[in-house]
């Protein structure tokens, strides 16, 4: 599962292209986002997302700053993840 938090210097925070990290990525992807977030810009934080594979789901935080996550969010993510499927064992595949 891609985790979207990531430490972005505040000075790259309106400039740097969110989407770019997602890309290629086509695995689970749970996001949460506040509206007040000063750090990554919502239009930011939507890119993201949208790069991002399946399944996924968006999180608007009402009020929510970029720190820290709301207890709202851990309840999120563990129904997104109650919800997916059972992970493929990787063995015999050659994978780890």
């Amino acid at each position: 599962m891609l985790c979207c938090r990531q430490a972005v210097p505040r000075s790259d925070a309106l400039s740097r292209d969110e989407g770019s990290a997602a890309n290629g990525y086509r695995g689970p992807l749970l996001q949460s986002h506040g509206n007040r977030d000063d750090l990554v810009p919502w239009e930011n934080g939507r890119r993201l997302f949208e790069a991002g594979g399946g399944p996924k789901r968006w999180v608007a935080i009402p009020g929510g700053d970029h720190d820290p996550p709301s207890p709202e969010c851990y309840d999120k993510l563990k129904a997104f993840l109650d919800r997916l499927p059972p992970a493929r064992s990787a063995q015999g595949t050659g994978q780890r």
